[in-house]
């Protein structure tokens, strides 16, 4: 089984820096409404996703293979500046946890990108499109060994960079002007490249 996620946020960076308050964000108290107040509620898809009460911080959501969650459509799409925060705990390789799509879920995209995934040999990978094609930031360290891993990925165009945080540290940055190109589907539990789950 594979366990992603208790919290989740997308922050928008302004010119002055991060905002205060977060444009989505779900805790998975038995819900995917949104808490931010900004109404980006979530929506659950097949019976693959169920509530655990064994999350990082009160419960969490539980995917194994046969569902997936969708977030609102252009959500990350319309912002070239965001912060992804969210924690995860997984046994499984090569796959993606977060990502992006021009069409919907379980058809066959011409553009697609898995924003935060884990590598076959175990890494976190985060990705971002860009004019010379796909950035990486990859870790060095292993993180599907069934603990609870932070990770934060922040696409800052002032800056031109995509910045990987992991377990509060930062592991790695890669220079980027971001292009969402028709990427307009957002999800989690991501299909074209969930591979070998466990």
């Amino acid at each position: 089984m594979q366990w992603l996620r208790i919290f989740f946020i997308i922050t928008i960076i302004s010119t002055f820096g991060f905002s205060d308050t977060p444009y989505v964000s779900y805790n998975f108290e038995n819900n995917v409404e949104d808490q931010s107040g900004n109404g980006n509620h979530a929506i659950l898809h097949g019976s693959g996703t169920s509530y655990t009460s064994t999350g990082k911080i009160g419960k969490g959501l539980r995917f194994d293979g046969n569902g997936y969650l969708s977030m609102p459509k252009s959500l990350i799409h319309s912002n070239p500046d965001f912060t992804i925060s969210l924690y995860f705990k997984t046994t499984a390789s090569n796959m993606a946890i977060m990502g992006y799509q021009n069409i919907e879920p379980y058809g066959t995209p011409s553009q697609w990108i898995p924003l935060i995934g884990i590598t076959a040999t175990g890494k976190l990978q985060t990705t971002l499109w860009t004019n010379g094609g796909s950035r990486k930031v990859i870790s060095t360290q292993n993180v599907n060994d069934n603990i609870w891993h932070k990770v934060e990925m922040t696409a800052n165009t002032t800056e031109g960079t995509l910045k990987t945080y992991l377990d509060n540290i930062l592991i790695g940055s890669a220079s980027l002007a971001v292009k969402h190109l028709n990427m307009q589907y957002n999800r989690e539990d991501f299909p074209n490249a969930c591979i070998g789950w466990s």
